[in-house]
């Protein structure tokens, strides 16, 4: 199963670590997007957020 990981670049909350850990339980492909600022996404990323989402673009 593919597994994608959406995470802050600024995020105080998660450790950096943390993308990393998923990609080792990833049985099928992975991706990692890191989005502008901390753990919780403004209204400028909430509104671009579907684009990222590499499910909903196929």
């Amino acid at each position: 199963m593919p597994l994608q990981v959406l995470s802050g670049a600024d995020d105080q909350v998660i450790e950096e670590t943390t993308p990393a850990q998923w990609r080792e339980l990833a049985l099928g492909s992975y991706r990692h997007d890191s989005l502008p600022g901390g753990h919780f996404y403004t209204p400028e990323v909430w509104r671009v957020l579907p684009t990222h989402i590499t499910a909903i673009n196929r």
